[in-house]
């Protein structure tokens, strides 16, 4: 973000640049709607990248109960295909390095991908990546122990 912020006024927001919030959410709606309010809550007067971050790390210690529950519905390679995309997107998903990292079976990463496409929490972008459709769920699984 550059220096202008965004300030804020009575009537609202002034018209600035918000790249931190849209980099934080990673562009997903909702978090973007999430980060924003959060960060408000926080301006006084001049929303900066500090405030912005702080908005971030609240926001990711909201989420983990949500995120838990996903992972309670999911089979143990569906979350370990979870956790090994999270950590590296691939366009190689039944790769000999990839199937290892995962410790799944080619049957079971296929079987995996196809359920967890199905549930959106997966997409194989255009680029041929299969990457998890939820950055901030992604970035929280990159934060846990591979328990599974």
């Amino acid at each position: 973000m550059d220096h202008r912020g965004i300030r804020r006024h009575r009537q609202g927001a002034q018209r600035g640049d918000g790249p931190a919030i849209h980099n934080g959410s990673q562009a997903y709606a909702y978090y973007v709607q999430r980060l924003a309010s959060t960060a408000w809550d926080l301006t006084d007067e001049l929303c900066t990248d500090d405030i912005v971050n702080q908005a971030d790390a609240i926001l990711l210690r909201e989420l983990p109960p949500g995120f838990e529950i996903v992972l309670t519905g999911l089979s143990l390679a569906q979350k370990r295909l979870l956790q090994a995309l999270a950590r590296q997107p691939t366009d190689q998903p039944y790769g000999a390095q990839f199937l290892s990292r995962s410790q799944l079976s080619v049957g079971a990463a296929q079987k995996a991908i196809r359920a967890l496409v199905d549930y959106d929490l997966v997409e194989w972008r255009p680029d041929r990546i299969y990457q998890l459709v939820d950055a901030l769920f992604a970035q929280w699984l990159t934060q846990q122990p591979p328990t599974w």
